[in-house]
């Protein structure tokens, strides 16, 4: 029996995450930019005459701006986005990647460990792409496709023919590619559930990365990154360089602050999800049923 549990042991990857702590890092990241948007269109109502509604008009491109703000110091110092490294996971590059970073990039070299640690600025700036700007690119088409779809915005009367005839291969095409699209993530994650692919999403498959659970090594390696930060490189530097540098470095520690505060924000988000839901109301109604019960007669 020993020698067969064993057997099954060496199969399973202690790094490895499951696919229920995937999709849940998925889902929390899906979640911050329809809570941001519902923020900004509170503000815009309350407030009509400042630049809050202009910002809710361009709610996709401010969350954008801030999203890759976030997301690269996430990716800088912990080597995963946001809700990857809420979730305790880690970006690893997978080995040809590897190589092919370190000859691109010199920078790349000792960061290339087996066991993770802080992603290179190759690297960085992948993720990065595949993890803002993609998503961004999808939700305008598919904003785009709802707008002539619904009727508004459709050209017509002196617009040119050409336009109208681009719309209605925008109207016939899209369908597809979002079929295709959401057909892709669902192939890969089938995939890595029957361990056939290390990549949870063609995205991650696209810029070469792994998701991997993070381990006390990762963690010095962590803490090794912040104090050869700015502030490490800074003790052979001119006084002079360092009065120059003392507001980046401030804003650089406002960002991190800001930055460890969300996970309680993310948090309080998933919190209200659950409260919106059937099962929150359900749980809810429940309590008050219960609380409404008769007291028994005395025995």
């Amino acid at each position: 029996m020993g020698d067969f549990a064993a057997h099954l042991n060496q199969w399973l990857d202690q790094d490895q995450p499951t696919l229920f702590e995937l999709v849940a890092q998925r889902e929390l990241g899906q979640t911050l930019r329809p809570a941001f948007q519902h923020f900004l269109k509170v503000l815009a109502n309350q407030f009509p005459a400042s630049y809050w509604p202009w910002a809710w008009r361009h709610s996709n491109e401010v969350f954008l701006a801030i999203d890759v703000l976030l997301q690269n110091y996430y990716l800088k110092h912990f080597g995963a986005s946001f809700a990857e490294n809420f979730y305790s996971l880690r970006r690893i590059p997978c080995k040809c990647q590897s190589q092919r970073a370190a000859a691109e990039s010199p920078c790349c070299g000792p960061n290339l460990s087996p066991s993770g640690g802080v992603l290179c600025h190759y690297h960085v700036r992948l993720s990065l792409f595949f993890m803002t700007v993609a998503p961004y690119l999808k939700q305008k088409m598919e904003d785009l496709f709802e707008t002539y779809d619904s009727g508004q915005s459709f050209p017509g009367g002196e617009a040119a023919q050409w336009q109208r005839l681009g719309v209605r291969v925008y109207l016939a095409a899209y369908p597809y590619f979002h079929f295709v699209w959401e057909g892709l993530f669902f192939a890969f994650q089938l995939a890595y559930l029957l361990k056939r692919t290390p990549y949870f999403s063609p995205l991650l498959y696209l810029a070469g990365i792994e998701l991997k659970r993070v381990t006390e090594l990762d963690n010095k390696l962590f803490e090794q990154s912040a104090k050869l930060s700015a502030f490490g490189h800074s003790a052979n530097r001119s006084l002079l360089w360092r009065v120059a540098m003392l507001p980046l470095l401030g804003a650089g520690q406002v960002v991190g602050l800001a930055a460890s505060g969300l996970p309680v924000l993310a948090f309080l988000l998933k919190f209200a999800e659950w409260w919106q839901s059937d099962e929150g109301n359900a749980s809810r109604q429940a309590a008050r049923s219960t609380v409404r019960l008769p007291i028994p007669p005395p025995p």
